[in-house]
């Protein structure tokens, strides 16, 4: 982390600007007597190793003269290895770029300070960022290494003990696709991640290919990395320029403040930050502090200055003490603890002081990316622990209208149930009243003139069988319009019931009767014999109750062992015009658990069923009986129920989730369907009666007739039973 936090100030000529500017400082005489020759510079020789500054510190140890304090190291992995040390001899030690909350252990490292905060201090300023915007809800996304492992860790605890919902915790090792789908998934949009600088570019790649960015998400990431990170053209990451800087877009950090916010005060050496800048831009010939760029070279001015005011404060309270006797001696070591843990100054990075466990309680930053640049929009006080924003909500968050964008999406989902068009249902149904009168009309009809020669020969007690199926055709064509807004949920379950009884016993009650006249005609046709063939009505019957006794078995089958329930379809979503509704489309649907083998079976039955009859018309399709007055009529009829049905079906299944467009096809067919059937079997006998015809050309005989068969071919004369058919 820290390595790649400071690339300009690892270098030797920064150690020997710092060198420079610690003699440079307007220090008490007094003050630069007490320090001169008792503190040493790690980084001058180490390079950011652990093996090198060790054989440094040892150096120092066992060489002249004794020193008193060390200041350094910029990388947390020599600070931790130097510290472990230092505690055995007693010696102060103060860090100026180690960051690894390791270095907050007191009990491991006694002597240890340091003028950065610990990583884990980015934490309450986070947890800060989080309230001031009003997120509840956060998702966390870590490298899976240290210190961002044990960061993250304390990061959730820390924010489950604020109230704070963790809405999902992921971490990867190199390839971070699988975890930024997870979170898409999630629908995470506060996130706060931790990984290094070159994980981070692959981090925003791949939110960029999952649309994990935008205006409605913010990243939460650390402050340190490089000017441009983003992008660079020699370590590709597999987007674009343009790409990542649309996916980098508005992401906030917490940073460490390596400056002095206020460039008018007068620091504890007397000179303004502007001063100091302009001391080490003449120094250097050239500007080092670049517009987000942290570097800790006040840092480590400020770590000069602590050890300075300790041994100035140590020297202050004990006169006694001679340090040129100093030989790394455990109470004037807790002596100079005591002091230096008791400084306070305005510094050049900001105020300065220090916790119980050595960290800096200074300033934090609180950044936002804008156009390839980070800027300040907040401050931290870790002694305060408060958070003040310097900018308004209109200029942080332009994108969003100059309101924060929300921790989840507020999109509301609203179900919208499918309905069948409610001025299709009244048509339909006010349609399916008038036909039901005309149903009643025939039934009226062929009762009263039942005796009647042109009645009585039609059979009309299968006639009425017949009627009554279709009036059950015109009840199913209101009840499969009346949805659930009309009858409610309990009322639709058992609508949902009563349509597949009534549907199913009502067509095979009319087409039943239909077939079994037809089959007579059939049977009385191909009778080669001549002897009479007596086939009465209570034949017809029986076959009739046959197929109803099917029915029924099947029926009562299903109902037994796989009712009908009421299913939840949804349908594909879409947005209202205003984006701010998603409408979901659901239908209820009537199942059961095998909707699909009852259905097969039925159709199978049923498809049987007309194919037979198909059969049976086509063979009969010659024959004129004029003791069967309706046998051709009937014919038509069957034709009729035949291609209706096999088409109304297939519709039936493929409009299956479009209400309005299923029932205006269904509707329409059986509503056409059974009223031409009505009419074709019953209007040719009404206007025979109103013409005043016989209808036939043998006088009906009671129980018993002579019939005519007129056909191309010779053909027997039979009697039928219960009245000439």
């Amino acid at each position: 982390m820290d390595r790649q936090m400071d690339r300009e100030a690892g270098r030797p000529e920064h150690m020997d600007m710092l060198m420079k500017m610690r003699m440079g400082m307007q220090m008490d005489r007094q003050m630069m007597k007490n320090m001169e020759r008792q503190d040493r510079w790690l980084d001058r020789q180490v390079e950011g190793t652990s093996g090198l500054a060790l054989k440094t510190v040892f150096e120092y140890l066992y060489g002249n003269p004794t020193i008193i304090a060390l200041v350094g190291a910029l990388f947390s992995g020599p600070s931790v290895s130097v510290a472990e040390v230092a505690g055995y001899w007693h010696l102060i030690q103060i860090a100026y770029g180690s960051t690894t909350p390791t270095l907050s252990n007191r009990k491991k490292f006694p002597y240890f300070f340091r003028t950065i905060s610990s990583a884990n201090d980015f934490i309450p300023a986070q947890i800060e960022v989080l309230k001031k915007f009003g997120w509840q809800r956060v998702a966390t996304l870590n490298e899976n290494s240290e210190p961002f492992a044990s960061v993250t860790n304390k990061l959730i605890s820390t924010l489950e003990f604020s109230n704070l919902t963790v809405l999902a915790s992921e971490s990867f090792n190199s390839d971070p696709a699988e975890v930024i789908i997870k979170l898409k998934k999630k629908d995470a949009r506060i996130i706060i991640g931790n990984f290094f600088e070159s994980q981070a570019k692959k981090v925003f790649c791949e939110a960029y290919k999952v649309g994990l960015y935008g205006p409605d998400y913010v990243w939460i990431i650390n402050g340190y990395y490089t000017p441009g990170w983003w992008y660079n053209p020699s370590t590709p990451v597999g987007c674009t320029r343009s790409e990542m800087l649309l996916a980098t877009e508005g992401y906030l950090t917490v940073v460490w403040s390596m400056m002095n916010q206020d460039d008018s005060q007068i620091t504890v050496s007397g000179m303004t930050p502007v001063e100091y800048r302009d001391i080490v831009t003449h120094y250097f010939g050239r500007n080092i502090w670049v517009p987000g760029h942290q570097i800790p070279a006040t840092n480590a001015y400020d770590a000069v200055w602590t050890v300075a005011l300790g041994l100035d404060a140590l020297v202050q309270h004990h006169p006694e003490l001679n340090l040129t006797l100093y030989k790394y001696d455990k109470n004037i070591s807790d002596l100079l603890f005591q002091e230096i843990e008791n400084v306070q100054f305005a510094g050049m990075s900001g105020p300065v002081s220090y916790t119980k466990t050595g960290d800096r309680t200074g300033t934090l930053l609180v950044e936002i990316f804008h156009n390839g640049t980070e800027r300040t929009i907040g401050l931290y006080s870790n002694a305060l622990s408060s958070l003040e924003i310097l900018e308004k909500n209109e200029d942080i968050w332009w994108r969003q209208g100059g309101v924060p964008p929300l921790d989840a999406d507020n999109t509301q989902v609203v179900e919208k149930l499918i309905e069948v068009s409610r001025v299709m249902f009244y048509i339909y149904s006010v349609l399916a009243v008038f036909g039901m009168i005309l149903a009643l009309g025939f039934l009226s009809f062929n009762i009263y003139f039942r005796h009647r020669r042109v009645i009585k020969m039609s059979s009309p007690n299968l006639n009425n069988l017949i009627i009554c199926g279709c009036i059950g055709a015109y009840t199913i064509v209101i009840m499969k319009g009346a949805d659930i807004w009309l009858v409610g949920y309990t009322g639709f379950k058992t609508l949902c019931q009563a349509i597949t009884w009534i549907l199913s016993l009502c067509f095979t009650m009319a087409f039943g009767a239909m077939f079994a006249k037809t089959w007579r005609v059939y049977t009385i046709f191909t009778n080669k014999t001549l002897k009479r063939k007596a086939i009465k009505d209570r034949s017809l019957f029986g076959m009739v109750a046959v197929f109803l006794g099917l029915d029924l078995v099947t029926l009562l089958t299903q109902q037994l062992i796989d009712p009908i329930y009421l299913k939840k379809v949804e349908m594909p979503e879409y947005t209202s015009d205003d984006e701010k509704i998603v409408i979901q489309p659901l239908l209820y649907d009537c199942v059961s658990n095998k909707t699909l083998y009852w259905t097969v079976a039925t159709y199978a039955w049923k498809g049987t069923l007309l194919i037979f009859g198909i059969f049976l018309t086509w063979q009969t399709k010659g024959v004129r009986l004029s003791g069967l007055n309706d046998s051709r009529y009937i014919g038509i009829c069957i034709y009729n129920v035949v291609i209706f049905s096999a088409v109304g079906a297939a519709l039936n299944e493929m409009l299956s989730q479009e209400a309005t467009n299923r029932y205006a096809i269904i509707g329409a067919f059986l509503l056409f369907c059974t009223t031409l059937t009505l009419c074709v079997v019953f209007l040719p006998k009404v206007i025979s009666l109103y013409r005043g015809e016989s209808g036939a050309e043998t006088r009906s005989q009671g129980t018993h007739g002579s019939l005519t068969i007129r056909s191309n071919q010779v053909a027997p004369v039979s009697t039928i039973g219960g009245g000439p058919a």
